[in-house]
């Protein structure tokens, strides 16, 4: 899988995750602090694996 690709996927996913702790409010505060700081990693490691395999393309 290309690393542009696999940086989207996770993007996605990291939405996906930010839109179910705000849909579903009623959650434990510490359940949405876990789902946030999922999110958070997985859209910091899309950045990085978008910024890898834009410097290997030159």
């Amino acid at each position: 899988m290309d690393l542009s690709k696999l940086s989207k996927v996770l993007l996605g996913t990291a939405f996906i995750l930010l839109g179910v702790s705000y849909a579903l409010g009623s959650l434990h505060p510490l359940t949405r602090i876990i789902l946030c700081s999922v999110a958070l990693i997985l859209s910091v490691t899309a950045i990085v694996l978008l910024l890898i395999s834009m410097t290997r393309k030159k």
